[in-house]
């Protein structure tokens, strides 16, 4: 059982998709039980620490969670942010920290993910279901979108194609990797993988560390969650100049190495992990 709904979102400069997202969030079934924490990484020592566009960019990030958390008082808001640039590796080990102090299960949401309303009721009845019981030890983690599309349009496509969860719980699937931006997760798997995922290129690691011991996260075939960030022009991260290269390592990875196993529950029984 869960003890304590959290979630925690990652934040920077992006104040365009963040509002998108929290527009979301509060349509989102279940909402007022949550508590709600945002990290907003510092422009401090960053690569736009002189530039006066980018620090007018993050200063708008935070003064419009100010006035969300004044707004919508009734939920329970908290608003931390570094004293320096950590880029979003490391930002996203300080936030879901945080948010373990609080809870054996957390949310956790990158600013430039957008929620189908019942994608918290989803992440609750997954991990009820199937991470709470320990039934299947392969299953870490617990992912509310889908990578069956390509593109940010036929993502938004699905995520309005579906509202009957009962119908999406039948229809899951997993695989040996974890989405970066969006994903659920228990403390005790959380310790495992924290040090990974705050290096240099965290997201890649934990994905390849998924595979290498045959781990798994559980995903939906119709998306509750999408990502549209993808192209942002602001772009993911300042992680001390490493955008460009991370692109480029990125670039060169086979599609098919990402997602080496596809399974749907209705088959765990067969799957090797177990």
């Amino acid at each position: 059982m869960i003890n304590n709904y959290v979630i925690g979102i990652q934040t920077f400069v992006k104040l365009d998709t963040l509002k998108k997202l929290v527009k979301s969030l509060l349509k989102c079934y279940g909402i007022d039980k949550y508590k709600i924490i945002f990290f907003i990484d510092s422009i401090n020592n960053s690569l736009y620490t002189n530039k006066i566009d980018w620090i007018e960019k993050n200063n708008n990030v935070k003064k419009y969670l100010e006035e969300i958390a004044l707004a919508f008082n009734k939920y329970n808001i908290e608003i931390y942010s570094s004293s320096r640039n950590i880029g979003c590796y490391k930002a996203c080990v300080e936030l879901i920290d945080i948010c373990m102090n609080y809870s054996d299960y957390i949310i956790f949401l990158e600013d430039d993910v957008i929620l189908g309303q019942d994608a918290l009721l989803y992440y609750e009845k997954v991990y009820e279901q199937y991470i709470n019981n320990n039934i299947y030890p392969c299953l870490e983690a617990v992912c509310s979108s889908t990578w069956r599309q390509n593109s940010t349009e036929n993502r938004l496509t699905c995520l309005k194609q579906d509202n009957n969860l009962d119908k999406t719980l039948q229809s899951l699937e997993t695989f040996n990797w974890l989405h970066s931006y969006e994903f659920a997760i228990t403390k005790n798997i959380w310790n495992k993988y924290r040090e990974i995922r705050g290096s240099p290129r965290g997201d890649e690691l934990l994905g390849y560390e998924f595979q290498k011991h045959n781990k798994h996260a559980i995903l939906p075939v119709i998306g509750r969650s999408c990502r549209i960030g993808y192209n942002h022009r602001d772009g993911f991260s300042t992680y001390y100049g490493q955008i460009s290269k991370i692109s480029e390592d990125i670039s060169e990875i086979p599609e098919s190495d990402y997602f080496l196993h596809s399974i749907s529950i209705y088959n765990l029984l067969n799957f090797s992990c177990l």
